[in-house]
């Protein structure tokens, strides 16, 4: 019977915000998430506010308040230059800017050192290939930034319905190997769903983004945001 008294019921709507948990507002909403890939992002993403794309469409669900998709064409795991992993990888460490979530989303071209065998040590040289450059680039991350999450993405199907498998399960190992979420675009989108070159995303673009907002909201941690730049910031 507390609402029957009149202080408790002022009491409680004027302090109901601290009182009450925050229902229905995800635990991305006011964070920072950072995007590296190729053309898939960079072609089809957006910017994640106003420029229409996958990664603008759930971020009007997540809420990201930073959202930078750093997508570029043509990029691959192992390049030092341009849009590359390893470029990018090294960029945000030299930076020192805390995300919240990263995402890693290379794959879709052809690493210049090969795809190489999951017996390959971690390397940042030029030439090393897929599985070297992504055992550097996640555990240098990791390292830099221990309280990001971290994820990758396995691109979908190119040329044919089995176009990617020996590299997709290649990357599959690799993250399996050092424990980093993942998410298979495989299980998701097929060649049906890309263009007409069977190499960018087509009508598959939405599926593409929603298994890619599923894998973030698995990944990202509750609490306080970790970038510098917003006010809630820790």
């Amino acid at each position: 019977n507390m609402f029957s008294y009149d202080k408790f019921k002022e009491i409680f709507k004027n302090y109901y915000a601290q009182m009450a948990p925050k229902i229905g507002i995800y635990q991305t909403c006011g964070k920072a998430i950072y995007i590296g890939g190729d053309s898939l992002h960079d072609y089809a993403g957006g910017d994640g506010v106003s420029d229409p794309g996958f990664v603008t469409t759930w971020n009007q669900y997540l809420g990201f308040s930073v959202v930078k998709n750093d997508g570029y064409a043509g990029s691959t795991w192992t390049e030092l230059t341009g849009g590359g992993g390893l470029k990018r990888a090294k960029d945000l460490i030299s930076n020192g800017t805390v995300y919240d979530v990263i995402i890693l989303a290379w794959g879709t071209n052809d690493d210049t050192g090969g795809n190489g065998a999951i017996e390959d040590e971690a390397s940042d040289s030029e030439g090393c290939t897929m599985v070297a450059a992504m055992k550097w680039i996640i555990t240098n991350l990791r390292n830099t930034f221990k309280n990001t999450s971290i994820g990758v993405i396995i691109p979908p199907p190119k040329n044919t319905e089995d176009g990617m498998k020996t590299k997709g399960d290649l990357m599959i190992q690799v993250c399996e190997l050092l424990n980093v979420p993942f998410v298979d675009m495989r299980q998701y989108v097929s060649i049906s769903d890309l263009g007409s070159d069977t190499v960018h995303l087509g009508t598959g673009a939405g599926k593409y983004g929603a298994a890619e907002a599923s894998l973030i909201m698995r990944i990202c941690q509750y609490g306080d945001t970790l970038y510098p730049g917003n006010s809630e910031s820790t």
